[in-house]
């Protein structure tokens, strides 16, 4: 059974469509063995928080054998101050391909706690159903199948969009209530004749 939000599991777990899609199946592949999701999908500030949870447990070498194909942001964030802030600063300017994580691509499944029988029947199930798995040294790290990264990124772009438009609907909102005040004030300075000096010249060239 997928389990989410016991003791030891991270709490504030999100999981995308297709992360819930793509565990529906590993589940009925692994035949019994318990699948714990310790992470899923990630903000930039939260990717920084398990990068530095890392780069405290096993190094810096860590990072760059996690994150080989990215090896020249992680010297960046290595000279940067050692804190989610800053570091999420930089991923969401220069690093969101980083991880899987950052688009719903996906998930990571505690290992600790299953027999080397388990790990490898977790291991043949993940390949079975088309993910790929990367040990990591407390979890494994899974890359969804096409098919499930493919409806996270829908959605996240989903999201994405609702979220512009309701930006927009704010500011123009906000625009449409300055300009009703800007005219307010100035019926108001109208009818008591108090004008600019460039306005009144106009009136009276007029």
């Amino acid at each position: 059974m997928i389990r989410l939000g016991e003791p030891g599991v991270k709490a504030g777990i999100i999981l995308t469509i297709g992360m819930k899609g793509y565990l529906r199946e590993l589940e009925g592949a692994a035949g019994g063995v318990p699948i714990t999701v310790t992470s899923a999908d990630r903000s930039p500030e939260s990717q920084a928080s398990a990068m530095l949870k890392k780069l405290s447990a096993k190094g810096e070498q860590e990072l760059y054998k996690v994150y080989r194909s990215s090896s020249g942001l992680i010297t960046k964030l290595l000279k940067a101050p050692r804190t989610a802030q800053a570091w999420a600063a930089i991923i969401r300017s220069d690093g969101m391909r980083i991880s899987r994580h950052l688009y719903g691509g996906a998930v990571d499944l505690r290992t600790r706690d299953l027999s080397a029988g388990q790990l490898d029947t977790l291991k043949r199930a993940i390949a079975q159903t088309g993910g790929r798995a990367y040990p990591e040294y407390d979890h494994l790290h899974v890359d969804l199948p096409a098919k499930y990264a493919g409806a996270s990124a829908l959605e996240s772009a989903a999201k994405g969009a609702a979220k512009s438009a309701t930006r927009g609907i704010v500011i123009v909102t906000g625009v449409g209530l300055v300009g009703i005040l800007l005219l307010g004030v100035w019926r108001w300075r109208s009818r008591r004749g108090s004008f600019p000096a460039s306005v009144g010249a106009a009136r009276e060239a007029a």
